[in-house]
């Protein structure tokens, strides 16, 4: 929703910087989910749960940790200065998202295989959780916007495209 012409200045700012940060937060948080889902397709039948877990979640790690060094580094050629530690560490916390998103397809897949399931069948639970999390927050994203309901359908089926790739990928690898 746009703000009031008579907005002060400064407050306009504040919301404006806290937007882009929630923006950043989410982006990378639909990054995690697509990087680990691509992950565990992957490293599916290639181990245990246990393996694939911490495949993931070593992996989603490593691109947090790449993601956010590349940020501090644009930012140093962007602005010709070096970064602050305390922009550095401001970035790694706008990025951890990335990491966090994992979690629950991660737990989805820990609990199936403790309630029985095999690995395959763990690794799919995983899977379809991760798909269901991109089509909330494809949905989520288009109701912000308040747009109709077939656009809010159109666009939870796009993001939840990135997750059903990556089903198909598993299904066809193994």
């Amino acid at each position: 929703m746009p703000d009031p012409p008579d907005a002060d200045p400064a407050a306009h700012l504040h919301l404006r910087l806290e937007r882009v940060a929630l923006a950043s937060r989410v982006a990378a948080a639909i990054y995690g989910l697509i990087v680990s889902g691509a992950v565990m397709a992957a490293a599916g039948e290639h181990g245990s749960v246990r393996d694939v877990a911490i495949t993931v979640f070593v992996t989603v790690l490593v691109y947090w940790a790449a993601e956010s060094y590349a940020d501090v580094l644009g930012e140093q050629i962007a602005e010709e200065r070096r970064s602050t530690w305390p922009r550095a560490r401001e970035l790694l916390r706008q990025g951890w998202p990335l990491v966090e998103a994992s979690y629950v397809p991660l737990v989805v897949l820990v609990i199936a295989w403790l309630l029985g399931a095999s690995t395959t069948a763990a690794i799919t639970a995983g899977l379809v959780t991760n798909a269901l999390l991109l089509i909330a927050l494809g949905w989520i994203a288009s109701q912000r916007t308040s747009e109709s309901i077939p656009a809010r359908i159109g666009a939870a089926a796009l993001a939840g495209a990135f997750g059903i790739v990556m089903i198909a990928v598993k299904t066809l690898l193994h």
